[in-house]
């Protein structure tokens, strides 16, 4: 899945792939190295799989991801002209972890900055959005004093009726008041 979901990002794979039967593919693909010793893996023979997967589902990989792959496993079948015994991937592993933990580490900073980022610019338009929303919904001369009194009340009576008393005086100052300001 998330070999898929990798190459989606990447835009390898078109819309009308079959994901399951490329999945099923990718996992008979893994199977045949899960477990395998790094010693017993031929690099050459790996890539040019991979390859052929990649070509029997028209998946599209980046050309530098391609370049980069098959000057691997050609320095891999050199090297192993000079010995017999040689195998690239033991030889990169302590630098491939090294990589991996600062490339994974620089993906989670950049996305995190993208997040934060985001709901920055989301906060600062909030109010204009809100404000523009209400605006819109509920136009000034819509506006009925005698139903905000009367949902007031409303609410009043059904939480706590002696605030009756301090409710109606405080609404009847606020009516007055707002309709000397117009």
């Amino acid at each position: 899945d998330l070999i898929v979901m990798a190459l989606k990002r990447i835009g390898a794979i078109t819309e009308n792939i079959n994901e399951q039967l490329l999945k099923r593919e990718i996992l008979i693909f893994l199977d045949k190295y899960y477990n395998k010793p790094l010693s017993q893996i031929d690099a050459e023979k790996l890539f040019y799989e991979e390859l052929s997967t990649a070509r029997k589902f028209n998946v599209v990989l980046p050309e530098v991801l391609v370049v980069l792959m098959k000057t691997i496993a050609h320095t891999e079948s050199i090297a192993r002209l000079i010995d017999p015994d040689f195998r690239l991937p033991p030889v990169l592993k302590p630098y491939l972890k090294r990589l991996a933990a600062r490339v994974i580490l620089k993906d989670f900073r950049r996305r995190i900055v993208n997040i934060a980022a985001s709901y920055a610019l989301l906060f600062e338009k909030m109010p204009s959005y809100f404000e523009a929303k209400m605006v819109e919904k509920v136009p000034e001369k819509d506006y009925s004093l005698a139903g905000y009194f009367l949902l007031g009340i409303g609410i009043v009576i059904a939480f706590n009726p002696k605030w009756l008393l301090l409710y109606i005086p405080s609404s009847l100052i606020t009516f007055w008041l707002l309709r000397r300001k117009h």
